[in-house]
Formats: structure tokens, sequence, C-alpha cells
């Protein structure tokens, strides 16, 4: 049974300077839920550039914080962090990102001491998320810039000499800056969910793992160009079991909407606008916060003093809307929130780094809900090969029920054969740790999973640890990038091992397009790069994948993938440029000057007529023609082809329509004569004159005959004079113009003629 979430009012515990970034997670190994938070600077040397950890006690209090350094400067921002696992030993461990400078690793100890193991050079450090995108059961590092095209992936492994690998994946980031780790396609490893950069308008980018460190073609789903997105936000929005994605986007004319691309039963996302609200969000977070199996949905505006909680998504709107009051602040880090029990109560909790104010703690106090289960996967363990090990995940408890299920797997380290039972226990026969070799432990990390009466699951996890030893390490030259008929080196001569010697060496290709590899040595290979051409006139890669094998002296085993990206050659992009609408006989310029090439420059030109016009083509890209004659009041459309070549010989061709028509002269209605007194003033006017396909623009009166005048005005609509002291007629012609340069002129009479009044 579910009620309505409420929250306690919030509770302020002070950092001391800025608030960045936060999250939950057990950062000491004791089962409860801590909180992590990064600060900046706020001339307060004792909290500047701080990591801070936020413990719970036994009694369910956050402790006093223990705080590690941060290396940062007033430019060099902790805005970004994250927890998971980064090295296979079933502790959790955290990564901060300094914008676009680097990622700092600060491993978690058995102890539940941090210490900073190593400092990732990286301009794709702006925003970060960690999860297992490789599906080697280790969590990873993305990462993307605010101004570095590309998003990277450090693959961590579990190897203390080769602890990673960096894939970069070409993409132009949104403004924005989102990023969301989720599994899209239920396939147990989590894959990639970003805004890029598309012909200057923003789309969602999904990147589908292939559970082996590589990825399925990018898709890509275009969002309206009147709307910019703020912050996105994965998670199941209308409980079907399949992951959509949630966007607090700005409209046109300012104003704010919420934006949600539901998965199909396809996998292909469908776009859905559904609301419009008064502030724009920029923190999102889809959450269970009252244990109904069905999300909630946090948002926390950019600016503002509530948190807001809706229990359900419609077509048009969010419904069921409750707020709560937070301080008053900016919030447009969206990694600023987070979930999770605070105070071990059972019932989730939120976190809000609030950059003024500091860590905000909204304490859950829902009425009425089913309390989750307390799984308890049993103390930790040390054992040695051929030991058989007990599992035990009997102390677990519900409070509100009782528990009816026990799952146990095996989430990382050397993969054993698990015996799961269905009372809590499980058993497995200890294998020799891969690190035996210097004698270093090896971590095996097991996962207990309780669900109780009301099917609400809870997790625990076990950490046996076994001696352990490392592999060779297979080392080359992971990433370059080559143009077309490159001869390519790829070289493993650096690879090395510790206590032995490597006897193999085995390179092969695992992606991209086919080519051969030319063995040059023992370690090394080459092969000559394609030459490949891009679909667009636009500049883009083809990624080769090589792996690298080598084998120890031992039977040991390390691989390395290298990428190779390939620079596409792109085909120039013909403009064709001319007027739309032309005259009869007029000479008309075609202009293909616009044409470009990305990566090299047009070397020649040629305009072809498909209307049968004579073309004259002049070697800088223009060519003219002569404007055919045609009947009044009719129109011809004339087709023209550019083609333009590049210097590596690709061609490229488009087309344009250019509209003849025949300029009409303009019309002057004919003028009665008019009768005038001598002497008296008169007014010759042609404002009578029109233009059937234009406008008039000039206009030029002129004396044909009788007694001469002076004309005043002459060359306006209206002239003027004074007419004879004689009686006589005056005839008069104006010519009028139209703004195509056609003429037309016609005569108007004025007679002088003595009205004698009678007496």
């Amino acid at each position: 049974m579910s009620e309505e979430v409420q929250f306690q009012p919030a509770e302020i515990y002070s950092t001391g300077s800025r608030a960045e970034a936060v999250a939950v997670a057990d950062l000491n190994n004791d089962g409860r839920d801590d909180v992590v938070v990064s600060t900046s600077s706020n001339f307060d040397p004792e909290n500047d550039f701080k990591l801070k950890i936020f413990l719970q006690d036994e009694y369910g209090q956050l402790q006093e914080p223990v705080d590690y350094l941060l290396d940062g400067d007033g430019t060099i921002l902790p805005k970004s962090i994250d927890v998971g696992d980064l090295n296979g030993d079933g502790l959790l461990d955290i990564a901060v990102a300094f914008d676009g400078e680097r990622i700092d690793i600060f491993l978690q100890l058995h102890d539940g001491t941090l210490v900073l193991s190593e400092s990732i050079s990286s301009s794709r450090s702006s925003k970060i998320a960690v999860a297992d995108v490789t599906g080697d059961g280790i969590d990873d590092i993305v990462g993307i810039g605010s101004e570095e095209v590309g998003l990277a992936i450090y693959a961590m492994k579990d190897d203390p000499i080769n602890n990673r690998l960096s894939y970069i994946y070409l993409m132009e980031p949104d403004d924005s800056i989102s990023l969301a780790l989720k599994d899209m396609n239920r396939d147990g490893v989590e894959d990639v969910i970003t805004v890029v950069k598309q012909s200057e308008r923003s789309a969602l980018a999904v990147m589908l793992s292939e559970s082996n460190g590589s990825f399925a073609p990018i898709q890509y789903y275009e969002i309206d160009e009147a709307f910019s997105v703020n912050n996105i936000s994965v998670d199941d929005l209308n409980s079907d079991g399949r992951a959509d994605i949630w966007l607090s986007v700005d409209g046109e004319d300012s104003d704010t909407t919420e934006m949600v691309f539901y998965q199909k039963d396809n996998g292909i996302l469908e776009n859905t606008i559904f609301a419009s609200v008064e502030n724009a969000y920029g923190m999102l977070l889809a959450y269970d916060l009252n244990n109904d199996l069905s999300s909630e949905f946090i948002a926390v505006p950019l600016q503002g003093n509530t948190i807001s909680i809706h229990r359900k998504l419609s077509s048009d709107r969010m419904l069921e809307h409750f707020s709560y009051d937070i301080p008053e602040d900016s919030y447009n880090n969206f990694q600023g929130i987070d979930v999770g029990d605070i105070n071990s109560d059972g019932i989730p909790d939120v976190v809000i780094a609030s950059p003024s104010t500091g860590l905000v703690l909204l304490k859950g106090n829902t009425q009425g809900i089913n309390l989750a289960p307390l799984a308890d996967a049993g103390d930790d363990q040390a054992t040695r090969k051929d030991q058989i090990i007990f599992l035990d995940g009997t102390h677990s408890a519900d409070r509100d029920g009782s528990i009816i299920d026990y799952r146990w797997r095996q989430v990382s380290g050397s993969p054993v054969i698990l015996n799961n039972t269905s009372n809590g226990f499980a058993t497995f026969l200890a294998p020799l740790s891969k690190y035996s070799y210097l004698g270093m432990d090896e971590s095996l990390v097991f996962e207990l999973e309780i669900e109780d009466n009301e099917n609400i699951v809870s997790i625990d996890k076990a950490i046996v640890t076994l001696d352990g030893n490392i592999p060779p390490t297979a080392i080359t030259n992971t990433f370059q990038v080559v143009g077309a008929d490159e001869v390519v080196t790829l070289n493993g001569s650096s690879s090395r091992d510790l206590f032995g010697e490597i006897i193999s060496y085995e390179w092969k290709q695992v992606a991209g397009e086919p080519v051969e590899l030319v063995k040059e040595s023992e370690t090394t290979v080459s092969f000559s790069s394609p030459a490949l051409i891009s679909s667009y006139p636009s500049i883009s890669f083809e990624i080769l994948e090589f792996e690298l094998v080598v084998t120890d002296n031992e039977g040991l085993e390390s691989s390395v993938i290298a990428q190779v990206n390939v620079k596409k050659l792109a085909p120039p992009m013909a403009i064709p440029v001319s007027a739309q609408t032309v005259y009869s006989g007029e000479e008309v310029l075609l202009d293909g000057r616009m044409s470009s090439d990305a990566d090299g420059e047009i070397v020649s030109y040629n305009w072809r007529s498909l209307s049968d016009i004579d073309v004259v083509n002049y070697p800088n890209g223009t060519a003219s023609f002569i404007a055919p004659i045609i009947s009044p009041e009719s129109r011809a459309l004339l087709t023209f082809e550019l083609e333009v070549e590049d210097n590596d010989g690709l061609k490229s061709i488009s087309v344009i329509n250019v509209t003849v028509e025949r300029n009409m002269p303009p019309i002057v209605p004919s003028n009665l004569m008019k009768i005038v007194q001598p002497n008296s003033p008169v007014t010759l006017d042609a404002s009578d004159a029109f233009d059937r396909d234009g406008e008039i623009v000039s206009y030029q009166w002129q004396q044909v005959s009788g007694p001469s005048v002076a004309i005043a005005n002459s060359n306006s609509v209206s002239a003027n004079f004074t007419a004879p002291s004689e009686q006589a007629t005056l005839v008069f012609a104006v010519t009028v113009t139209d703004d195509d340069g056609e003429s037309s002129t016609f005569d108007t009479s004025v007679r002088v003629y003595e009205l004698i009044p009678s007496n």
C-alpha cells in the first residue's frame, strides 16, 4: 500500500564554501548510506575546494564531515562527482571532475578512508557519470566537455598496472552538457544518453553498449529547434519496464516545457511534449520514494526555493504536484541532487547541494508505506584457494512483513560457480587469485537481493578476499587519428610482465572497415588506412579497433584495444546562387562561389543548362546566360545544374531554378482635355498611371506643342505651369518609367479659352 510522499522540514548542513555537487553512497563500507559534497571557493581556506564526506552513524545521524583536499582554483571547479566501484574491490569510490581539466579518482580503502589514487587529464570533464558501460562488472567513467567535441569513456579495470582504457566517440555536445547512464535495452549493461548538436539544433544521442567494450551505432533523436535543453533524467517513466528519457527544456517566447521520449516495444524513442511549467527545472530525478514500485518525479527549478514531487506524468501535464521549501538559490547543476536512506529508517530521503547554503537534507516521512526489507549479506571474509566459502544472508530482516526470496549473484572478480539456495545461503569453491604471482589480494564481490511480501527488494554486498596476482600488461598506442592511404603502425613492444616474460603477441582487427595487417616484427603490425568517402559534405571518421593479446610464460593473457580514427574524404558541397526571377533579354549571373569543401579545396566548376539555354562558364565559378524572349504575360522556368570537383577528385551536383518573366510597361489612362482661363495656374497630373508587374519610379513632363510655357516640377507626378494670355491649345507628354526600366509616354491637352461672363 502506498501513500502520499511527505518530507520533514529541510535540514541544513553547512559546507562553509560553495556546494557544487552531491552524491549518496556507502562510503565507509558499514552498510549505511553516506553523503559526499564537493565545494569550490568562498574565500574560506578551511572549506574551499574540499571533498566533504558526511558519514551516517549507527543512530541514523550525519556526523561532522571528513574533508579531503581538492586541487582547484577560481577557474577550475569540481562541478561534477559520481560514485562507483572503480577498481573491482567491492568498495565504492568517488570520481571528481574539474571542469575542462581533469578527473580525480578517490579510492575507498578497507578501513573506510579515501585516498587520491589517480588524476586523469581530460578536457571532457565538465560532466561525468559512473556506471558499468563495458559489461565487465567494473564501473567506468563517462565524461563530456562544455567546449570539447567528443564523449570520453574511461573503461576501468581491476588491474593495478593497466587500470583503464580510454575511448573517444566523436560528437558535438549541446550547451546543456547533459549526460545520463541507464540500461536502455535491458541487457544488464548501462548505456550512454546525452544531448548533442546536429546542424545547429539539439538531438538526443543514445549509445547502446554491446557488453564487450564497444557500442552500437549512435541513435539520434531530433529535438525541435524551438527548444533548448536544461537537463535530462532517465528512468521507467510509465511503469512498462522500459527506460524513458525526461527532459526539462525552454521553449519559444521563454515558455518552459517538460518533454519525454517514451521507449516503445521496438526500442525506438517517441517524443511527447506534455507540460508547461512556470519555472525551468535545473535538477531532475526519478525515484520510487514510497516503495510502490513506481517512480515519483523530483524537480528543482534553476532558480527558486521549492522542490516539487510529482506522482506521475500524463500525456499533457505532470500530476499530483507536492512542493517543499528549500533555501532560495540557483540550482543549475544536475548533479546537485540525489536520493538515499540517510537516517536508516527504510524511507528514501533527498539531498541537495545548495551553492549558497550547503547540504540540504529532506528526510522522508511517508505515512503508511511498506518499509523496505533490510538485506544483510554477512561479514566480509578472507580465504585461500580450494576452500569452500559459505555466504550467509539469513540475518536479513523485514520490519513490517516477511522475506519471500533470497537471490545471490556475483558482481565482480574471478568468476566462480555459485551454488545458490533459497534459504539465504550460497556456497562456492574459492579459486586461485589472479594476482597470486604478486602476492596481492583480489576481491570477489557478491550481491544478495532479498524481496519481501510486498515485492519490495533490498540489496547488500559481501566481499571475499583472495590472494592476488596480475597477468602481463598489454600496452600500445591506444588512440590515433590518420588520413586516407597512410601507413599506420600498431606497436605492442611496451607491453610488460613483472614476474616473467611475454612469449606471444597477437594482433587482430575487431571493428571497422576491414584492413590487411602486415606483421613487421614480433610486437608490431602495420596497415594502410582505407580511403573512405563520407556520405555527407562534412568531416567524419571511420573507427577501426584492433585488439592486442599478449601471453606470458605462465599462460596468463592480457589484452588492450587500439583505436584508429580514419578521416573520411568529404565530398564538396555545390551551392548554386542566382536571382529567382529575371526578365526577358536580361543577362543573368549564375554564381557557384559559395560552394565549399570541408577537407580541401574546389578545383573546378561546371554550369550546365537543363533547359536548352546557352551558358557561358567562367573560371571563378560563375556563369551567365541571356534570358530568352517570351510572350507577354507568360513565364518560363529554367533549370541549371552546377557540378563542382575537389582536389580529391570527388564531385557534387546541385540544381537551381530561374523563372523568366516578360516585363510589362506602365500605363497612363487617357485624360480628358482641360479647359482653362488665360493666365491661370494649371496642374498636369499623372497619378492615375500604374504598373501591372511592379511600380513606377520616375515621371518626366515636356511640352509637345502650343505656345511655350515654363513647366515646374517636370520630373514629378504632378507638374505646373501658367496658361498663356492668348487662346490656344497646348499639348504635353508625360513619360513614366517602372522599376524594371520600361517606359511609356502619353499625351494630354490643355485648351486656353477665355470665358466671357454674360450680363
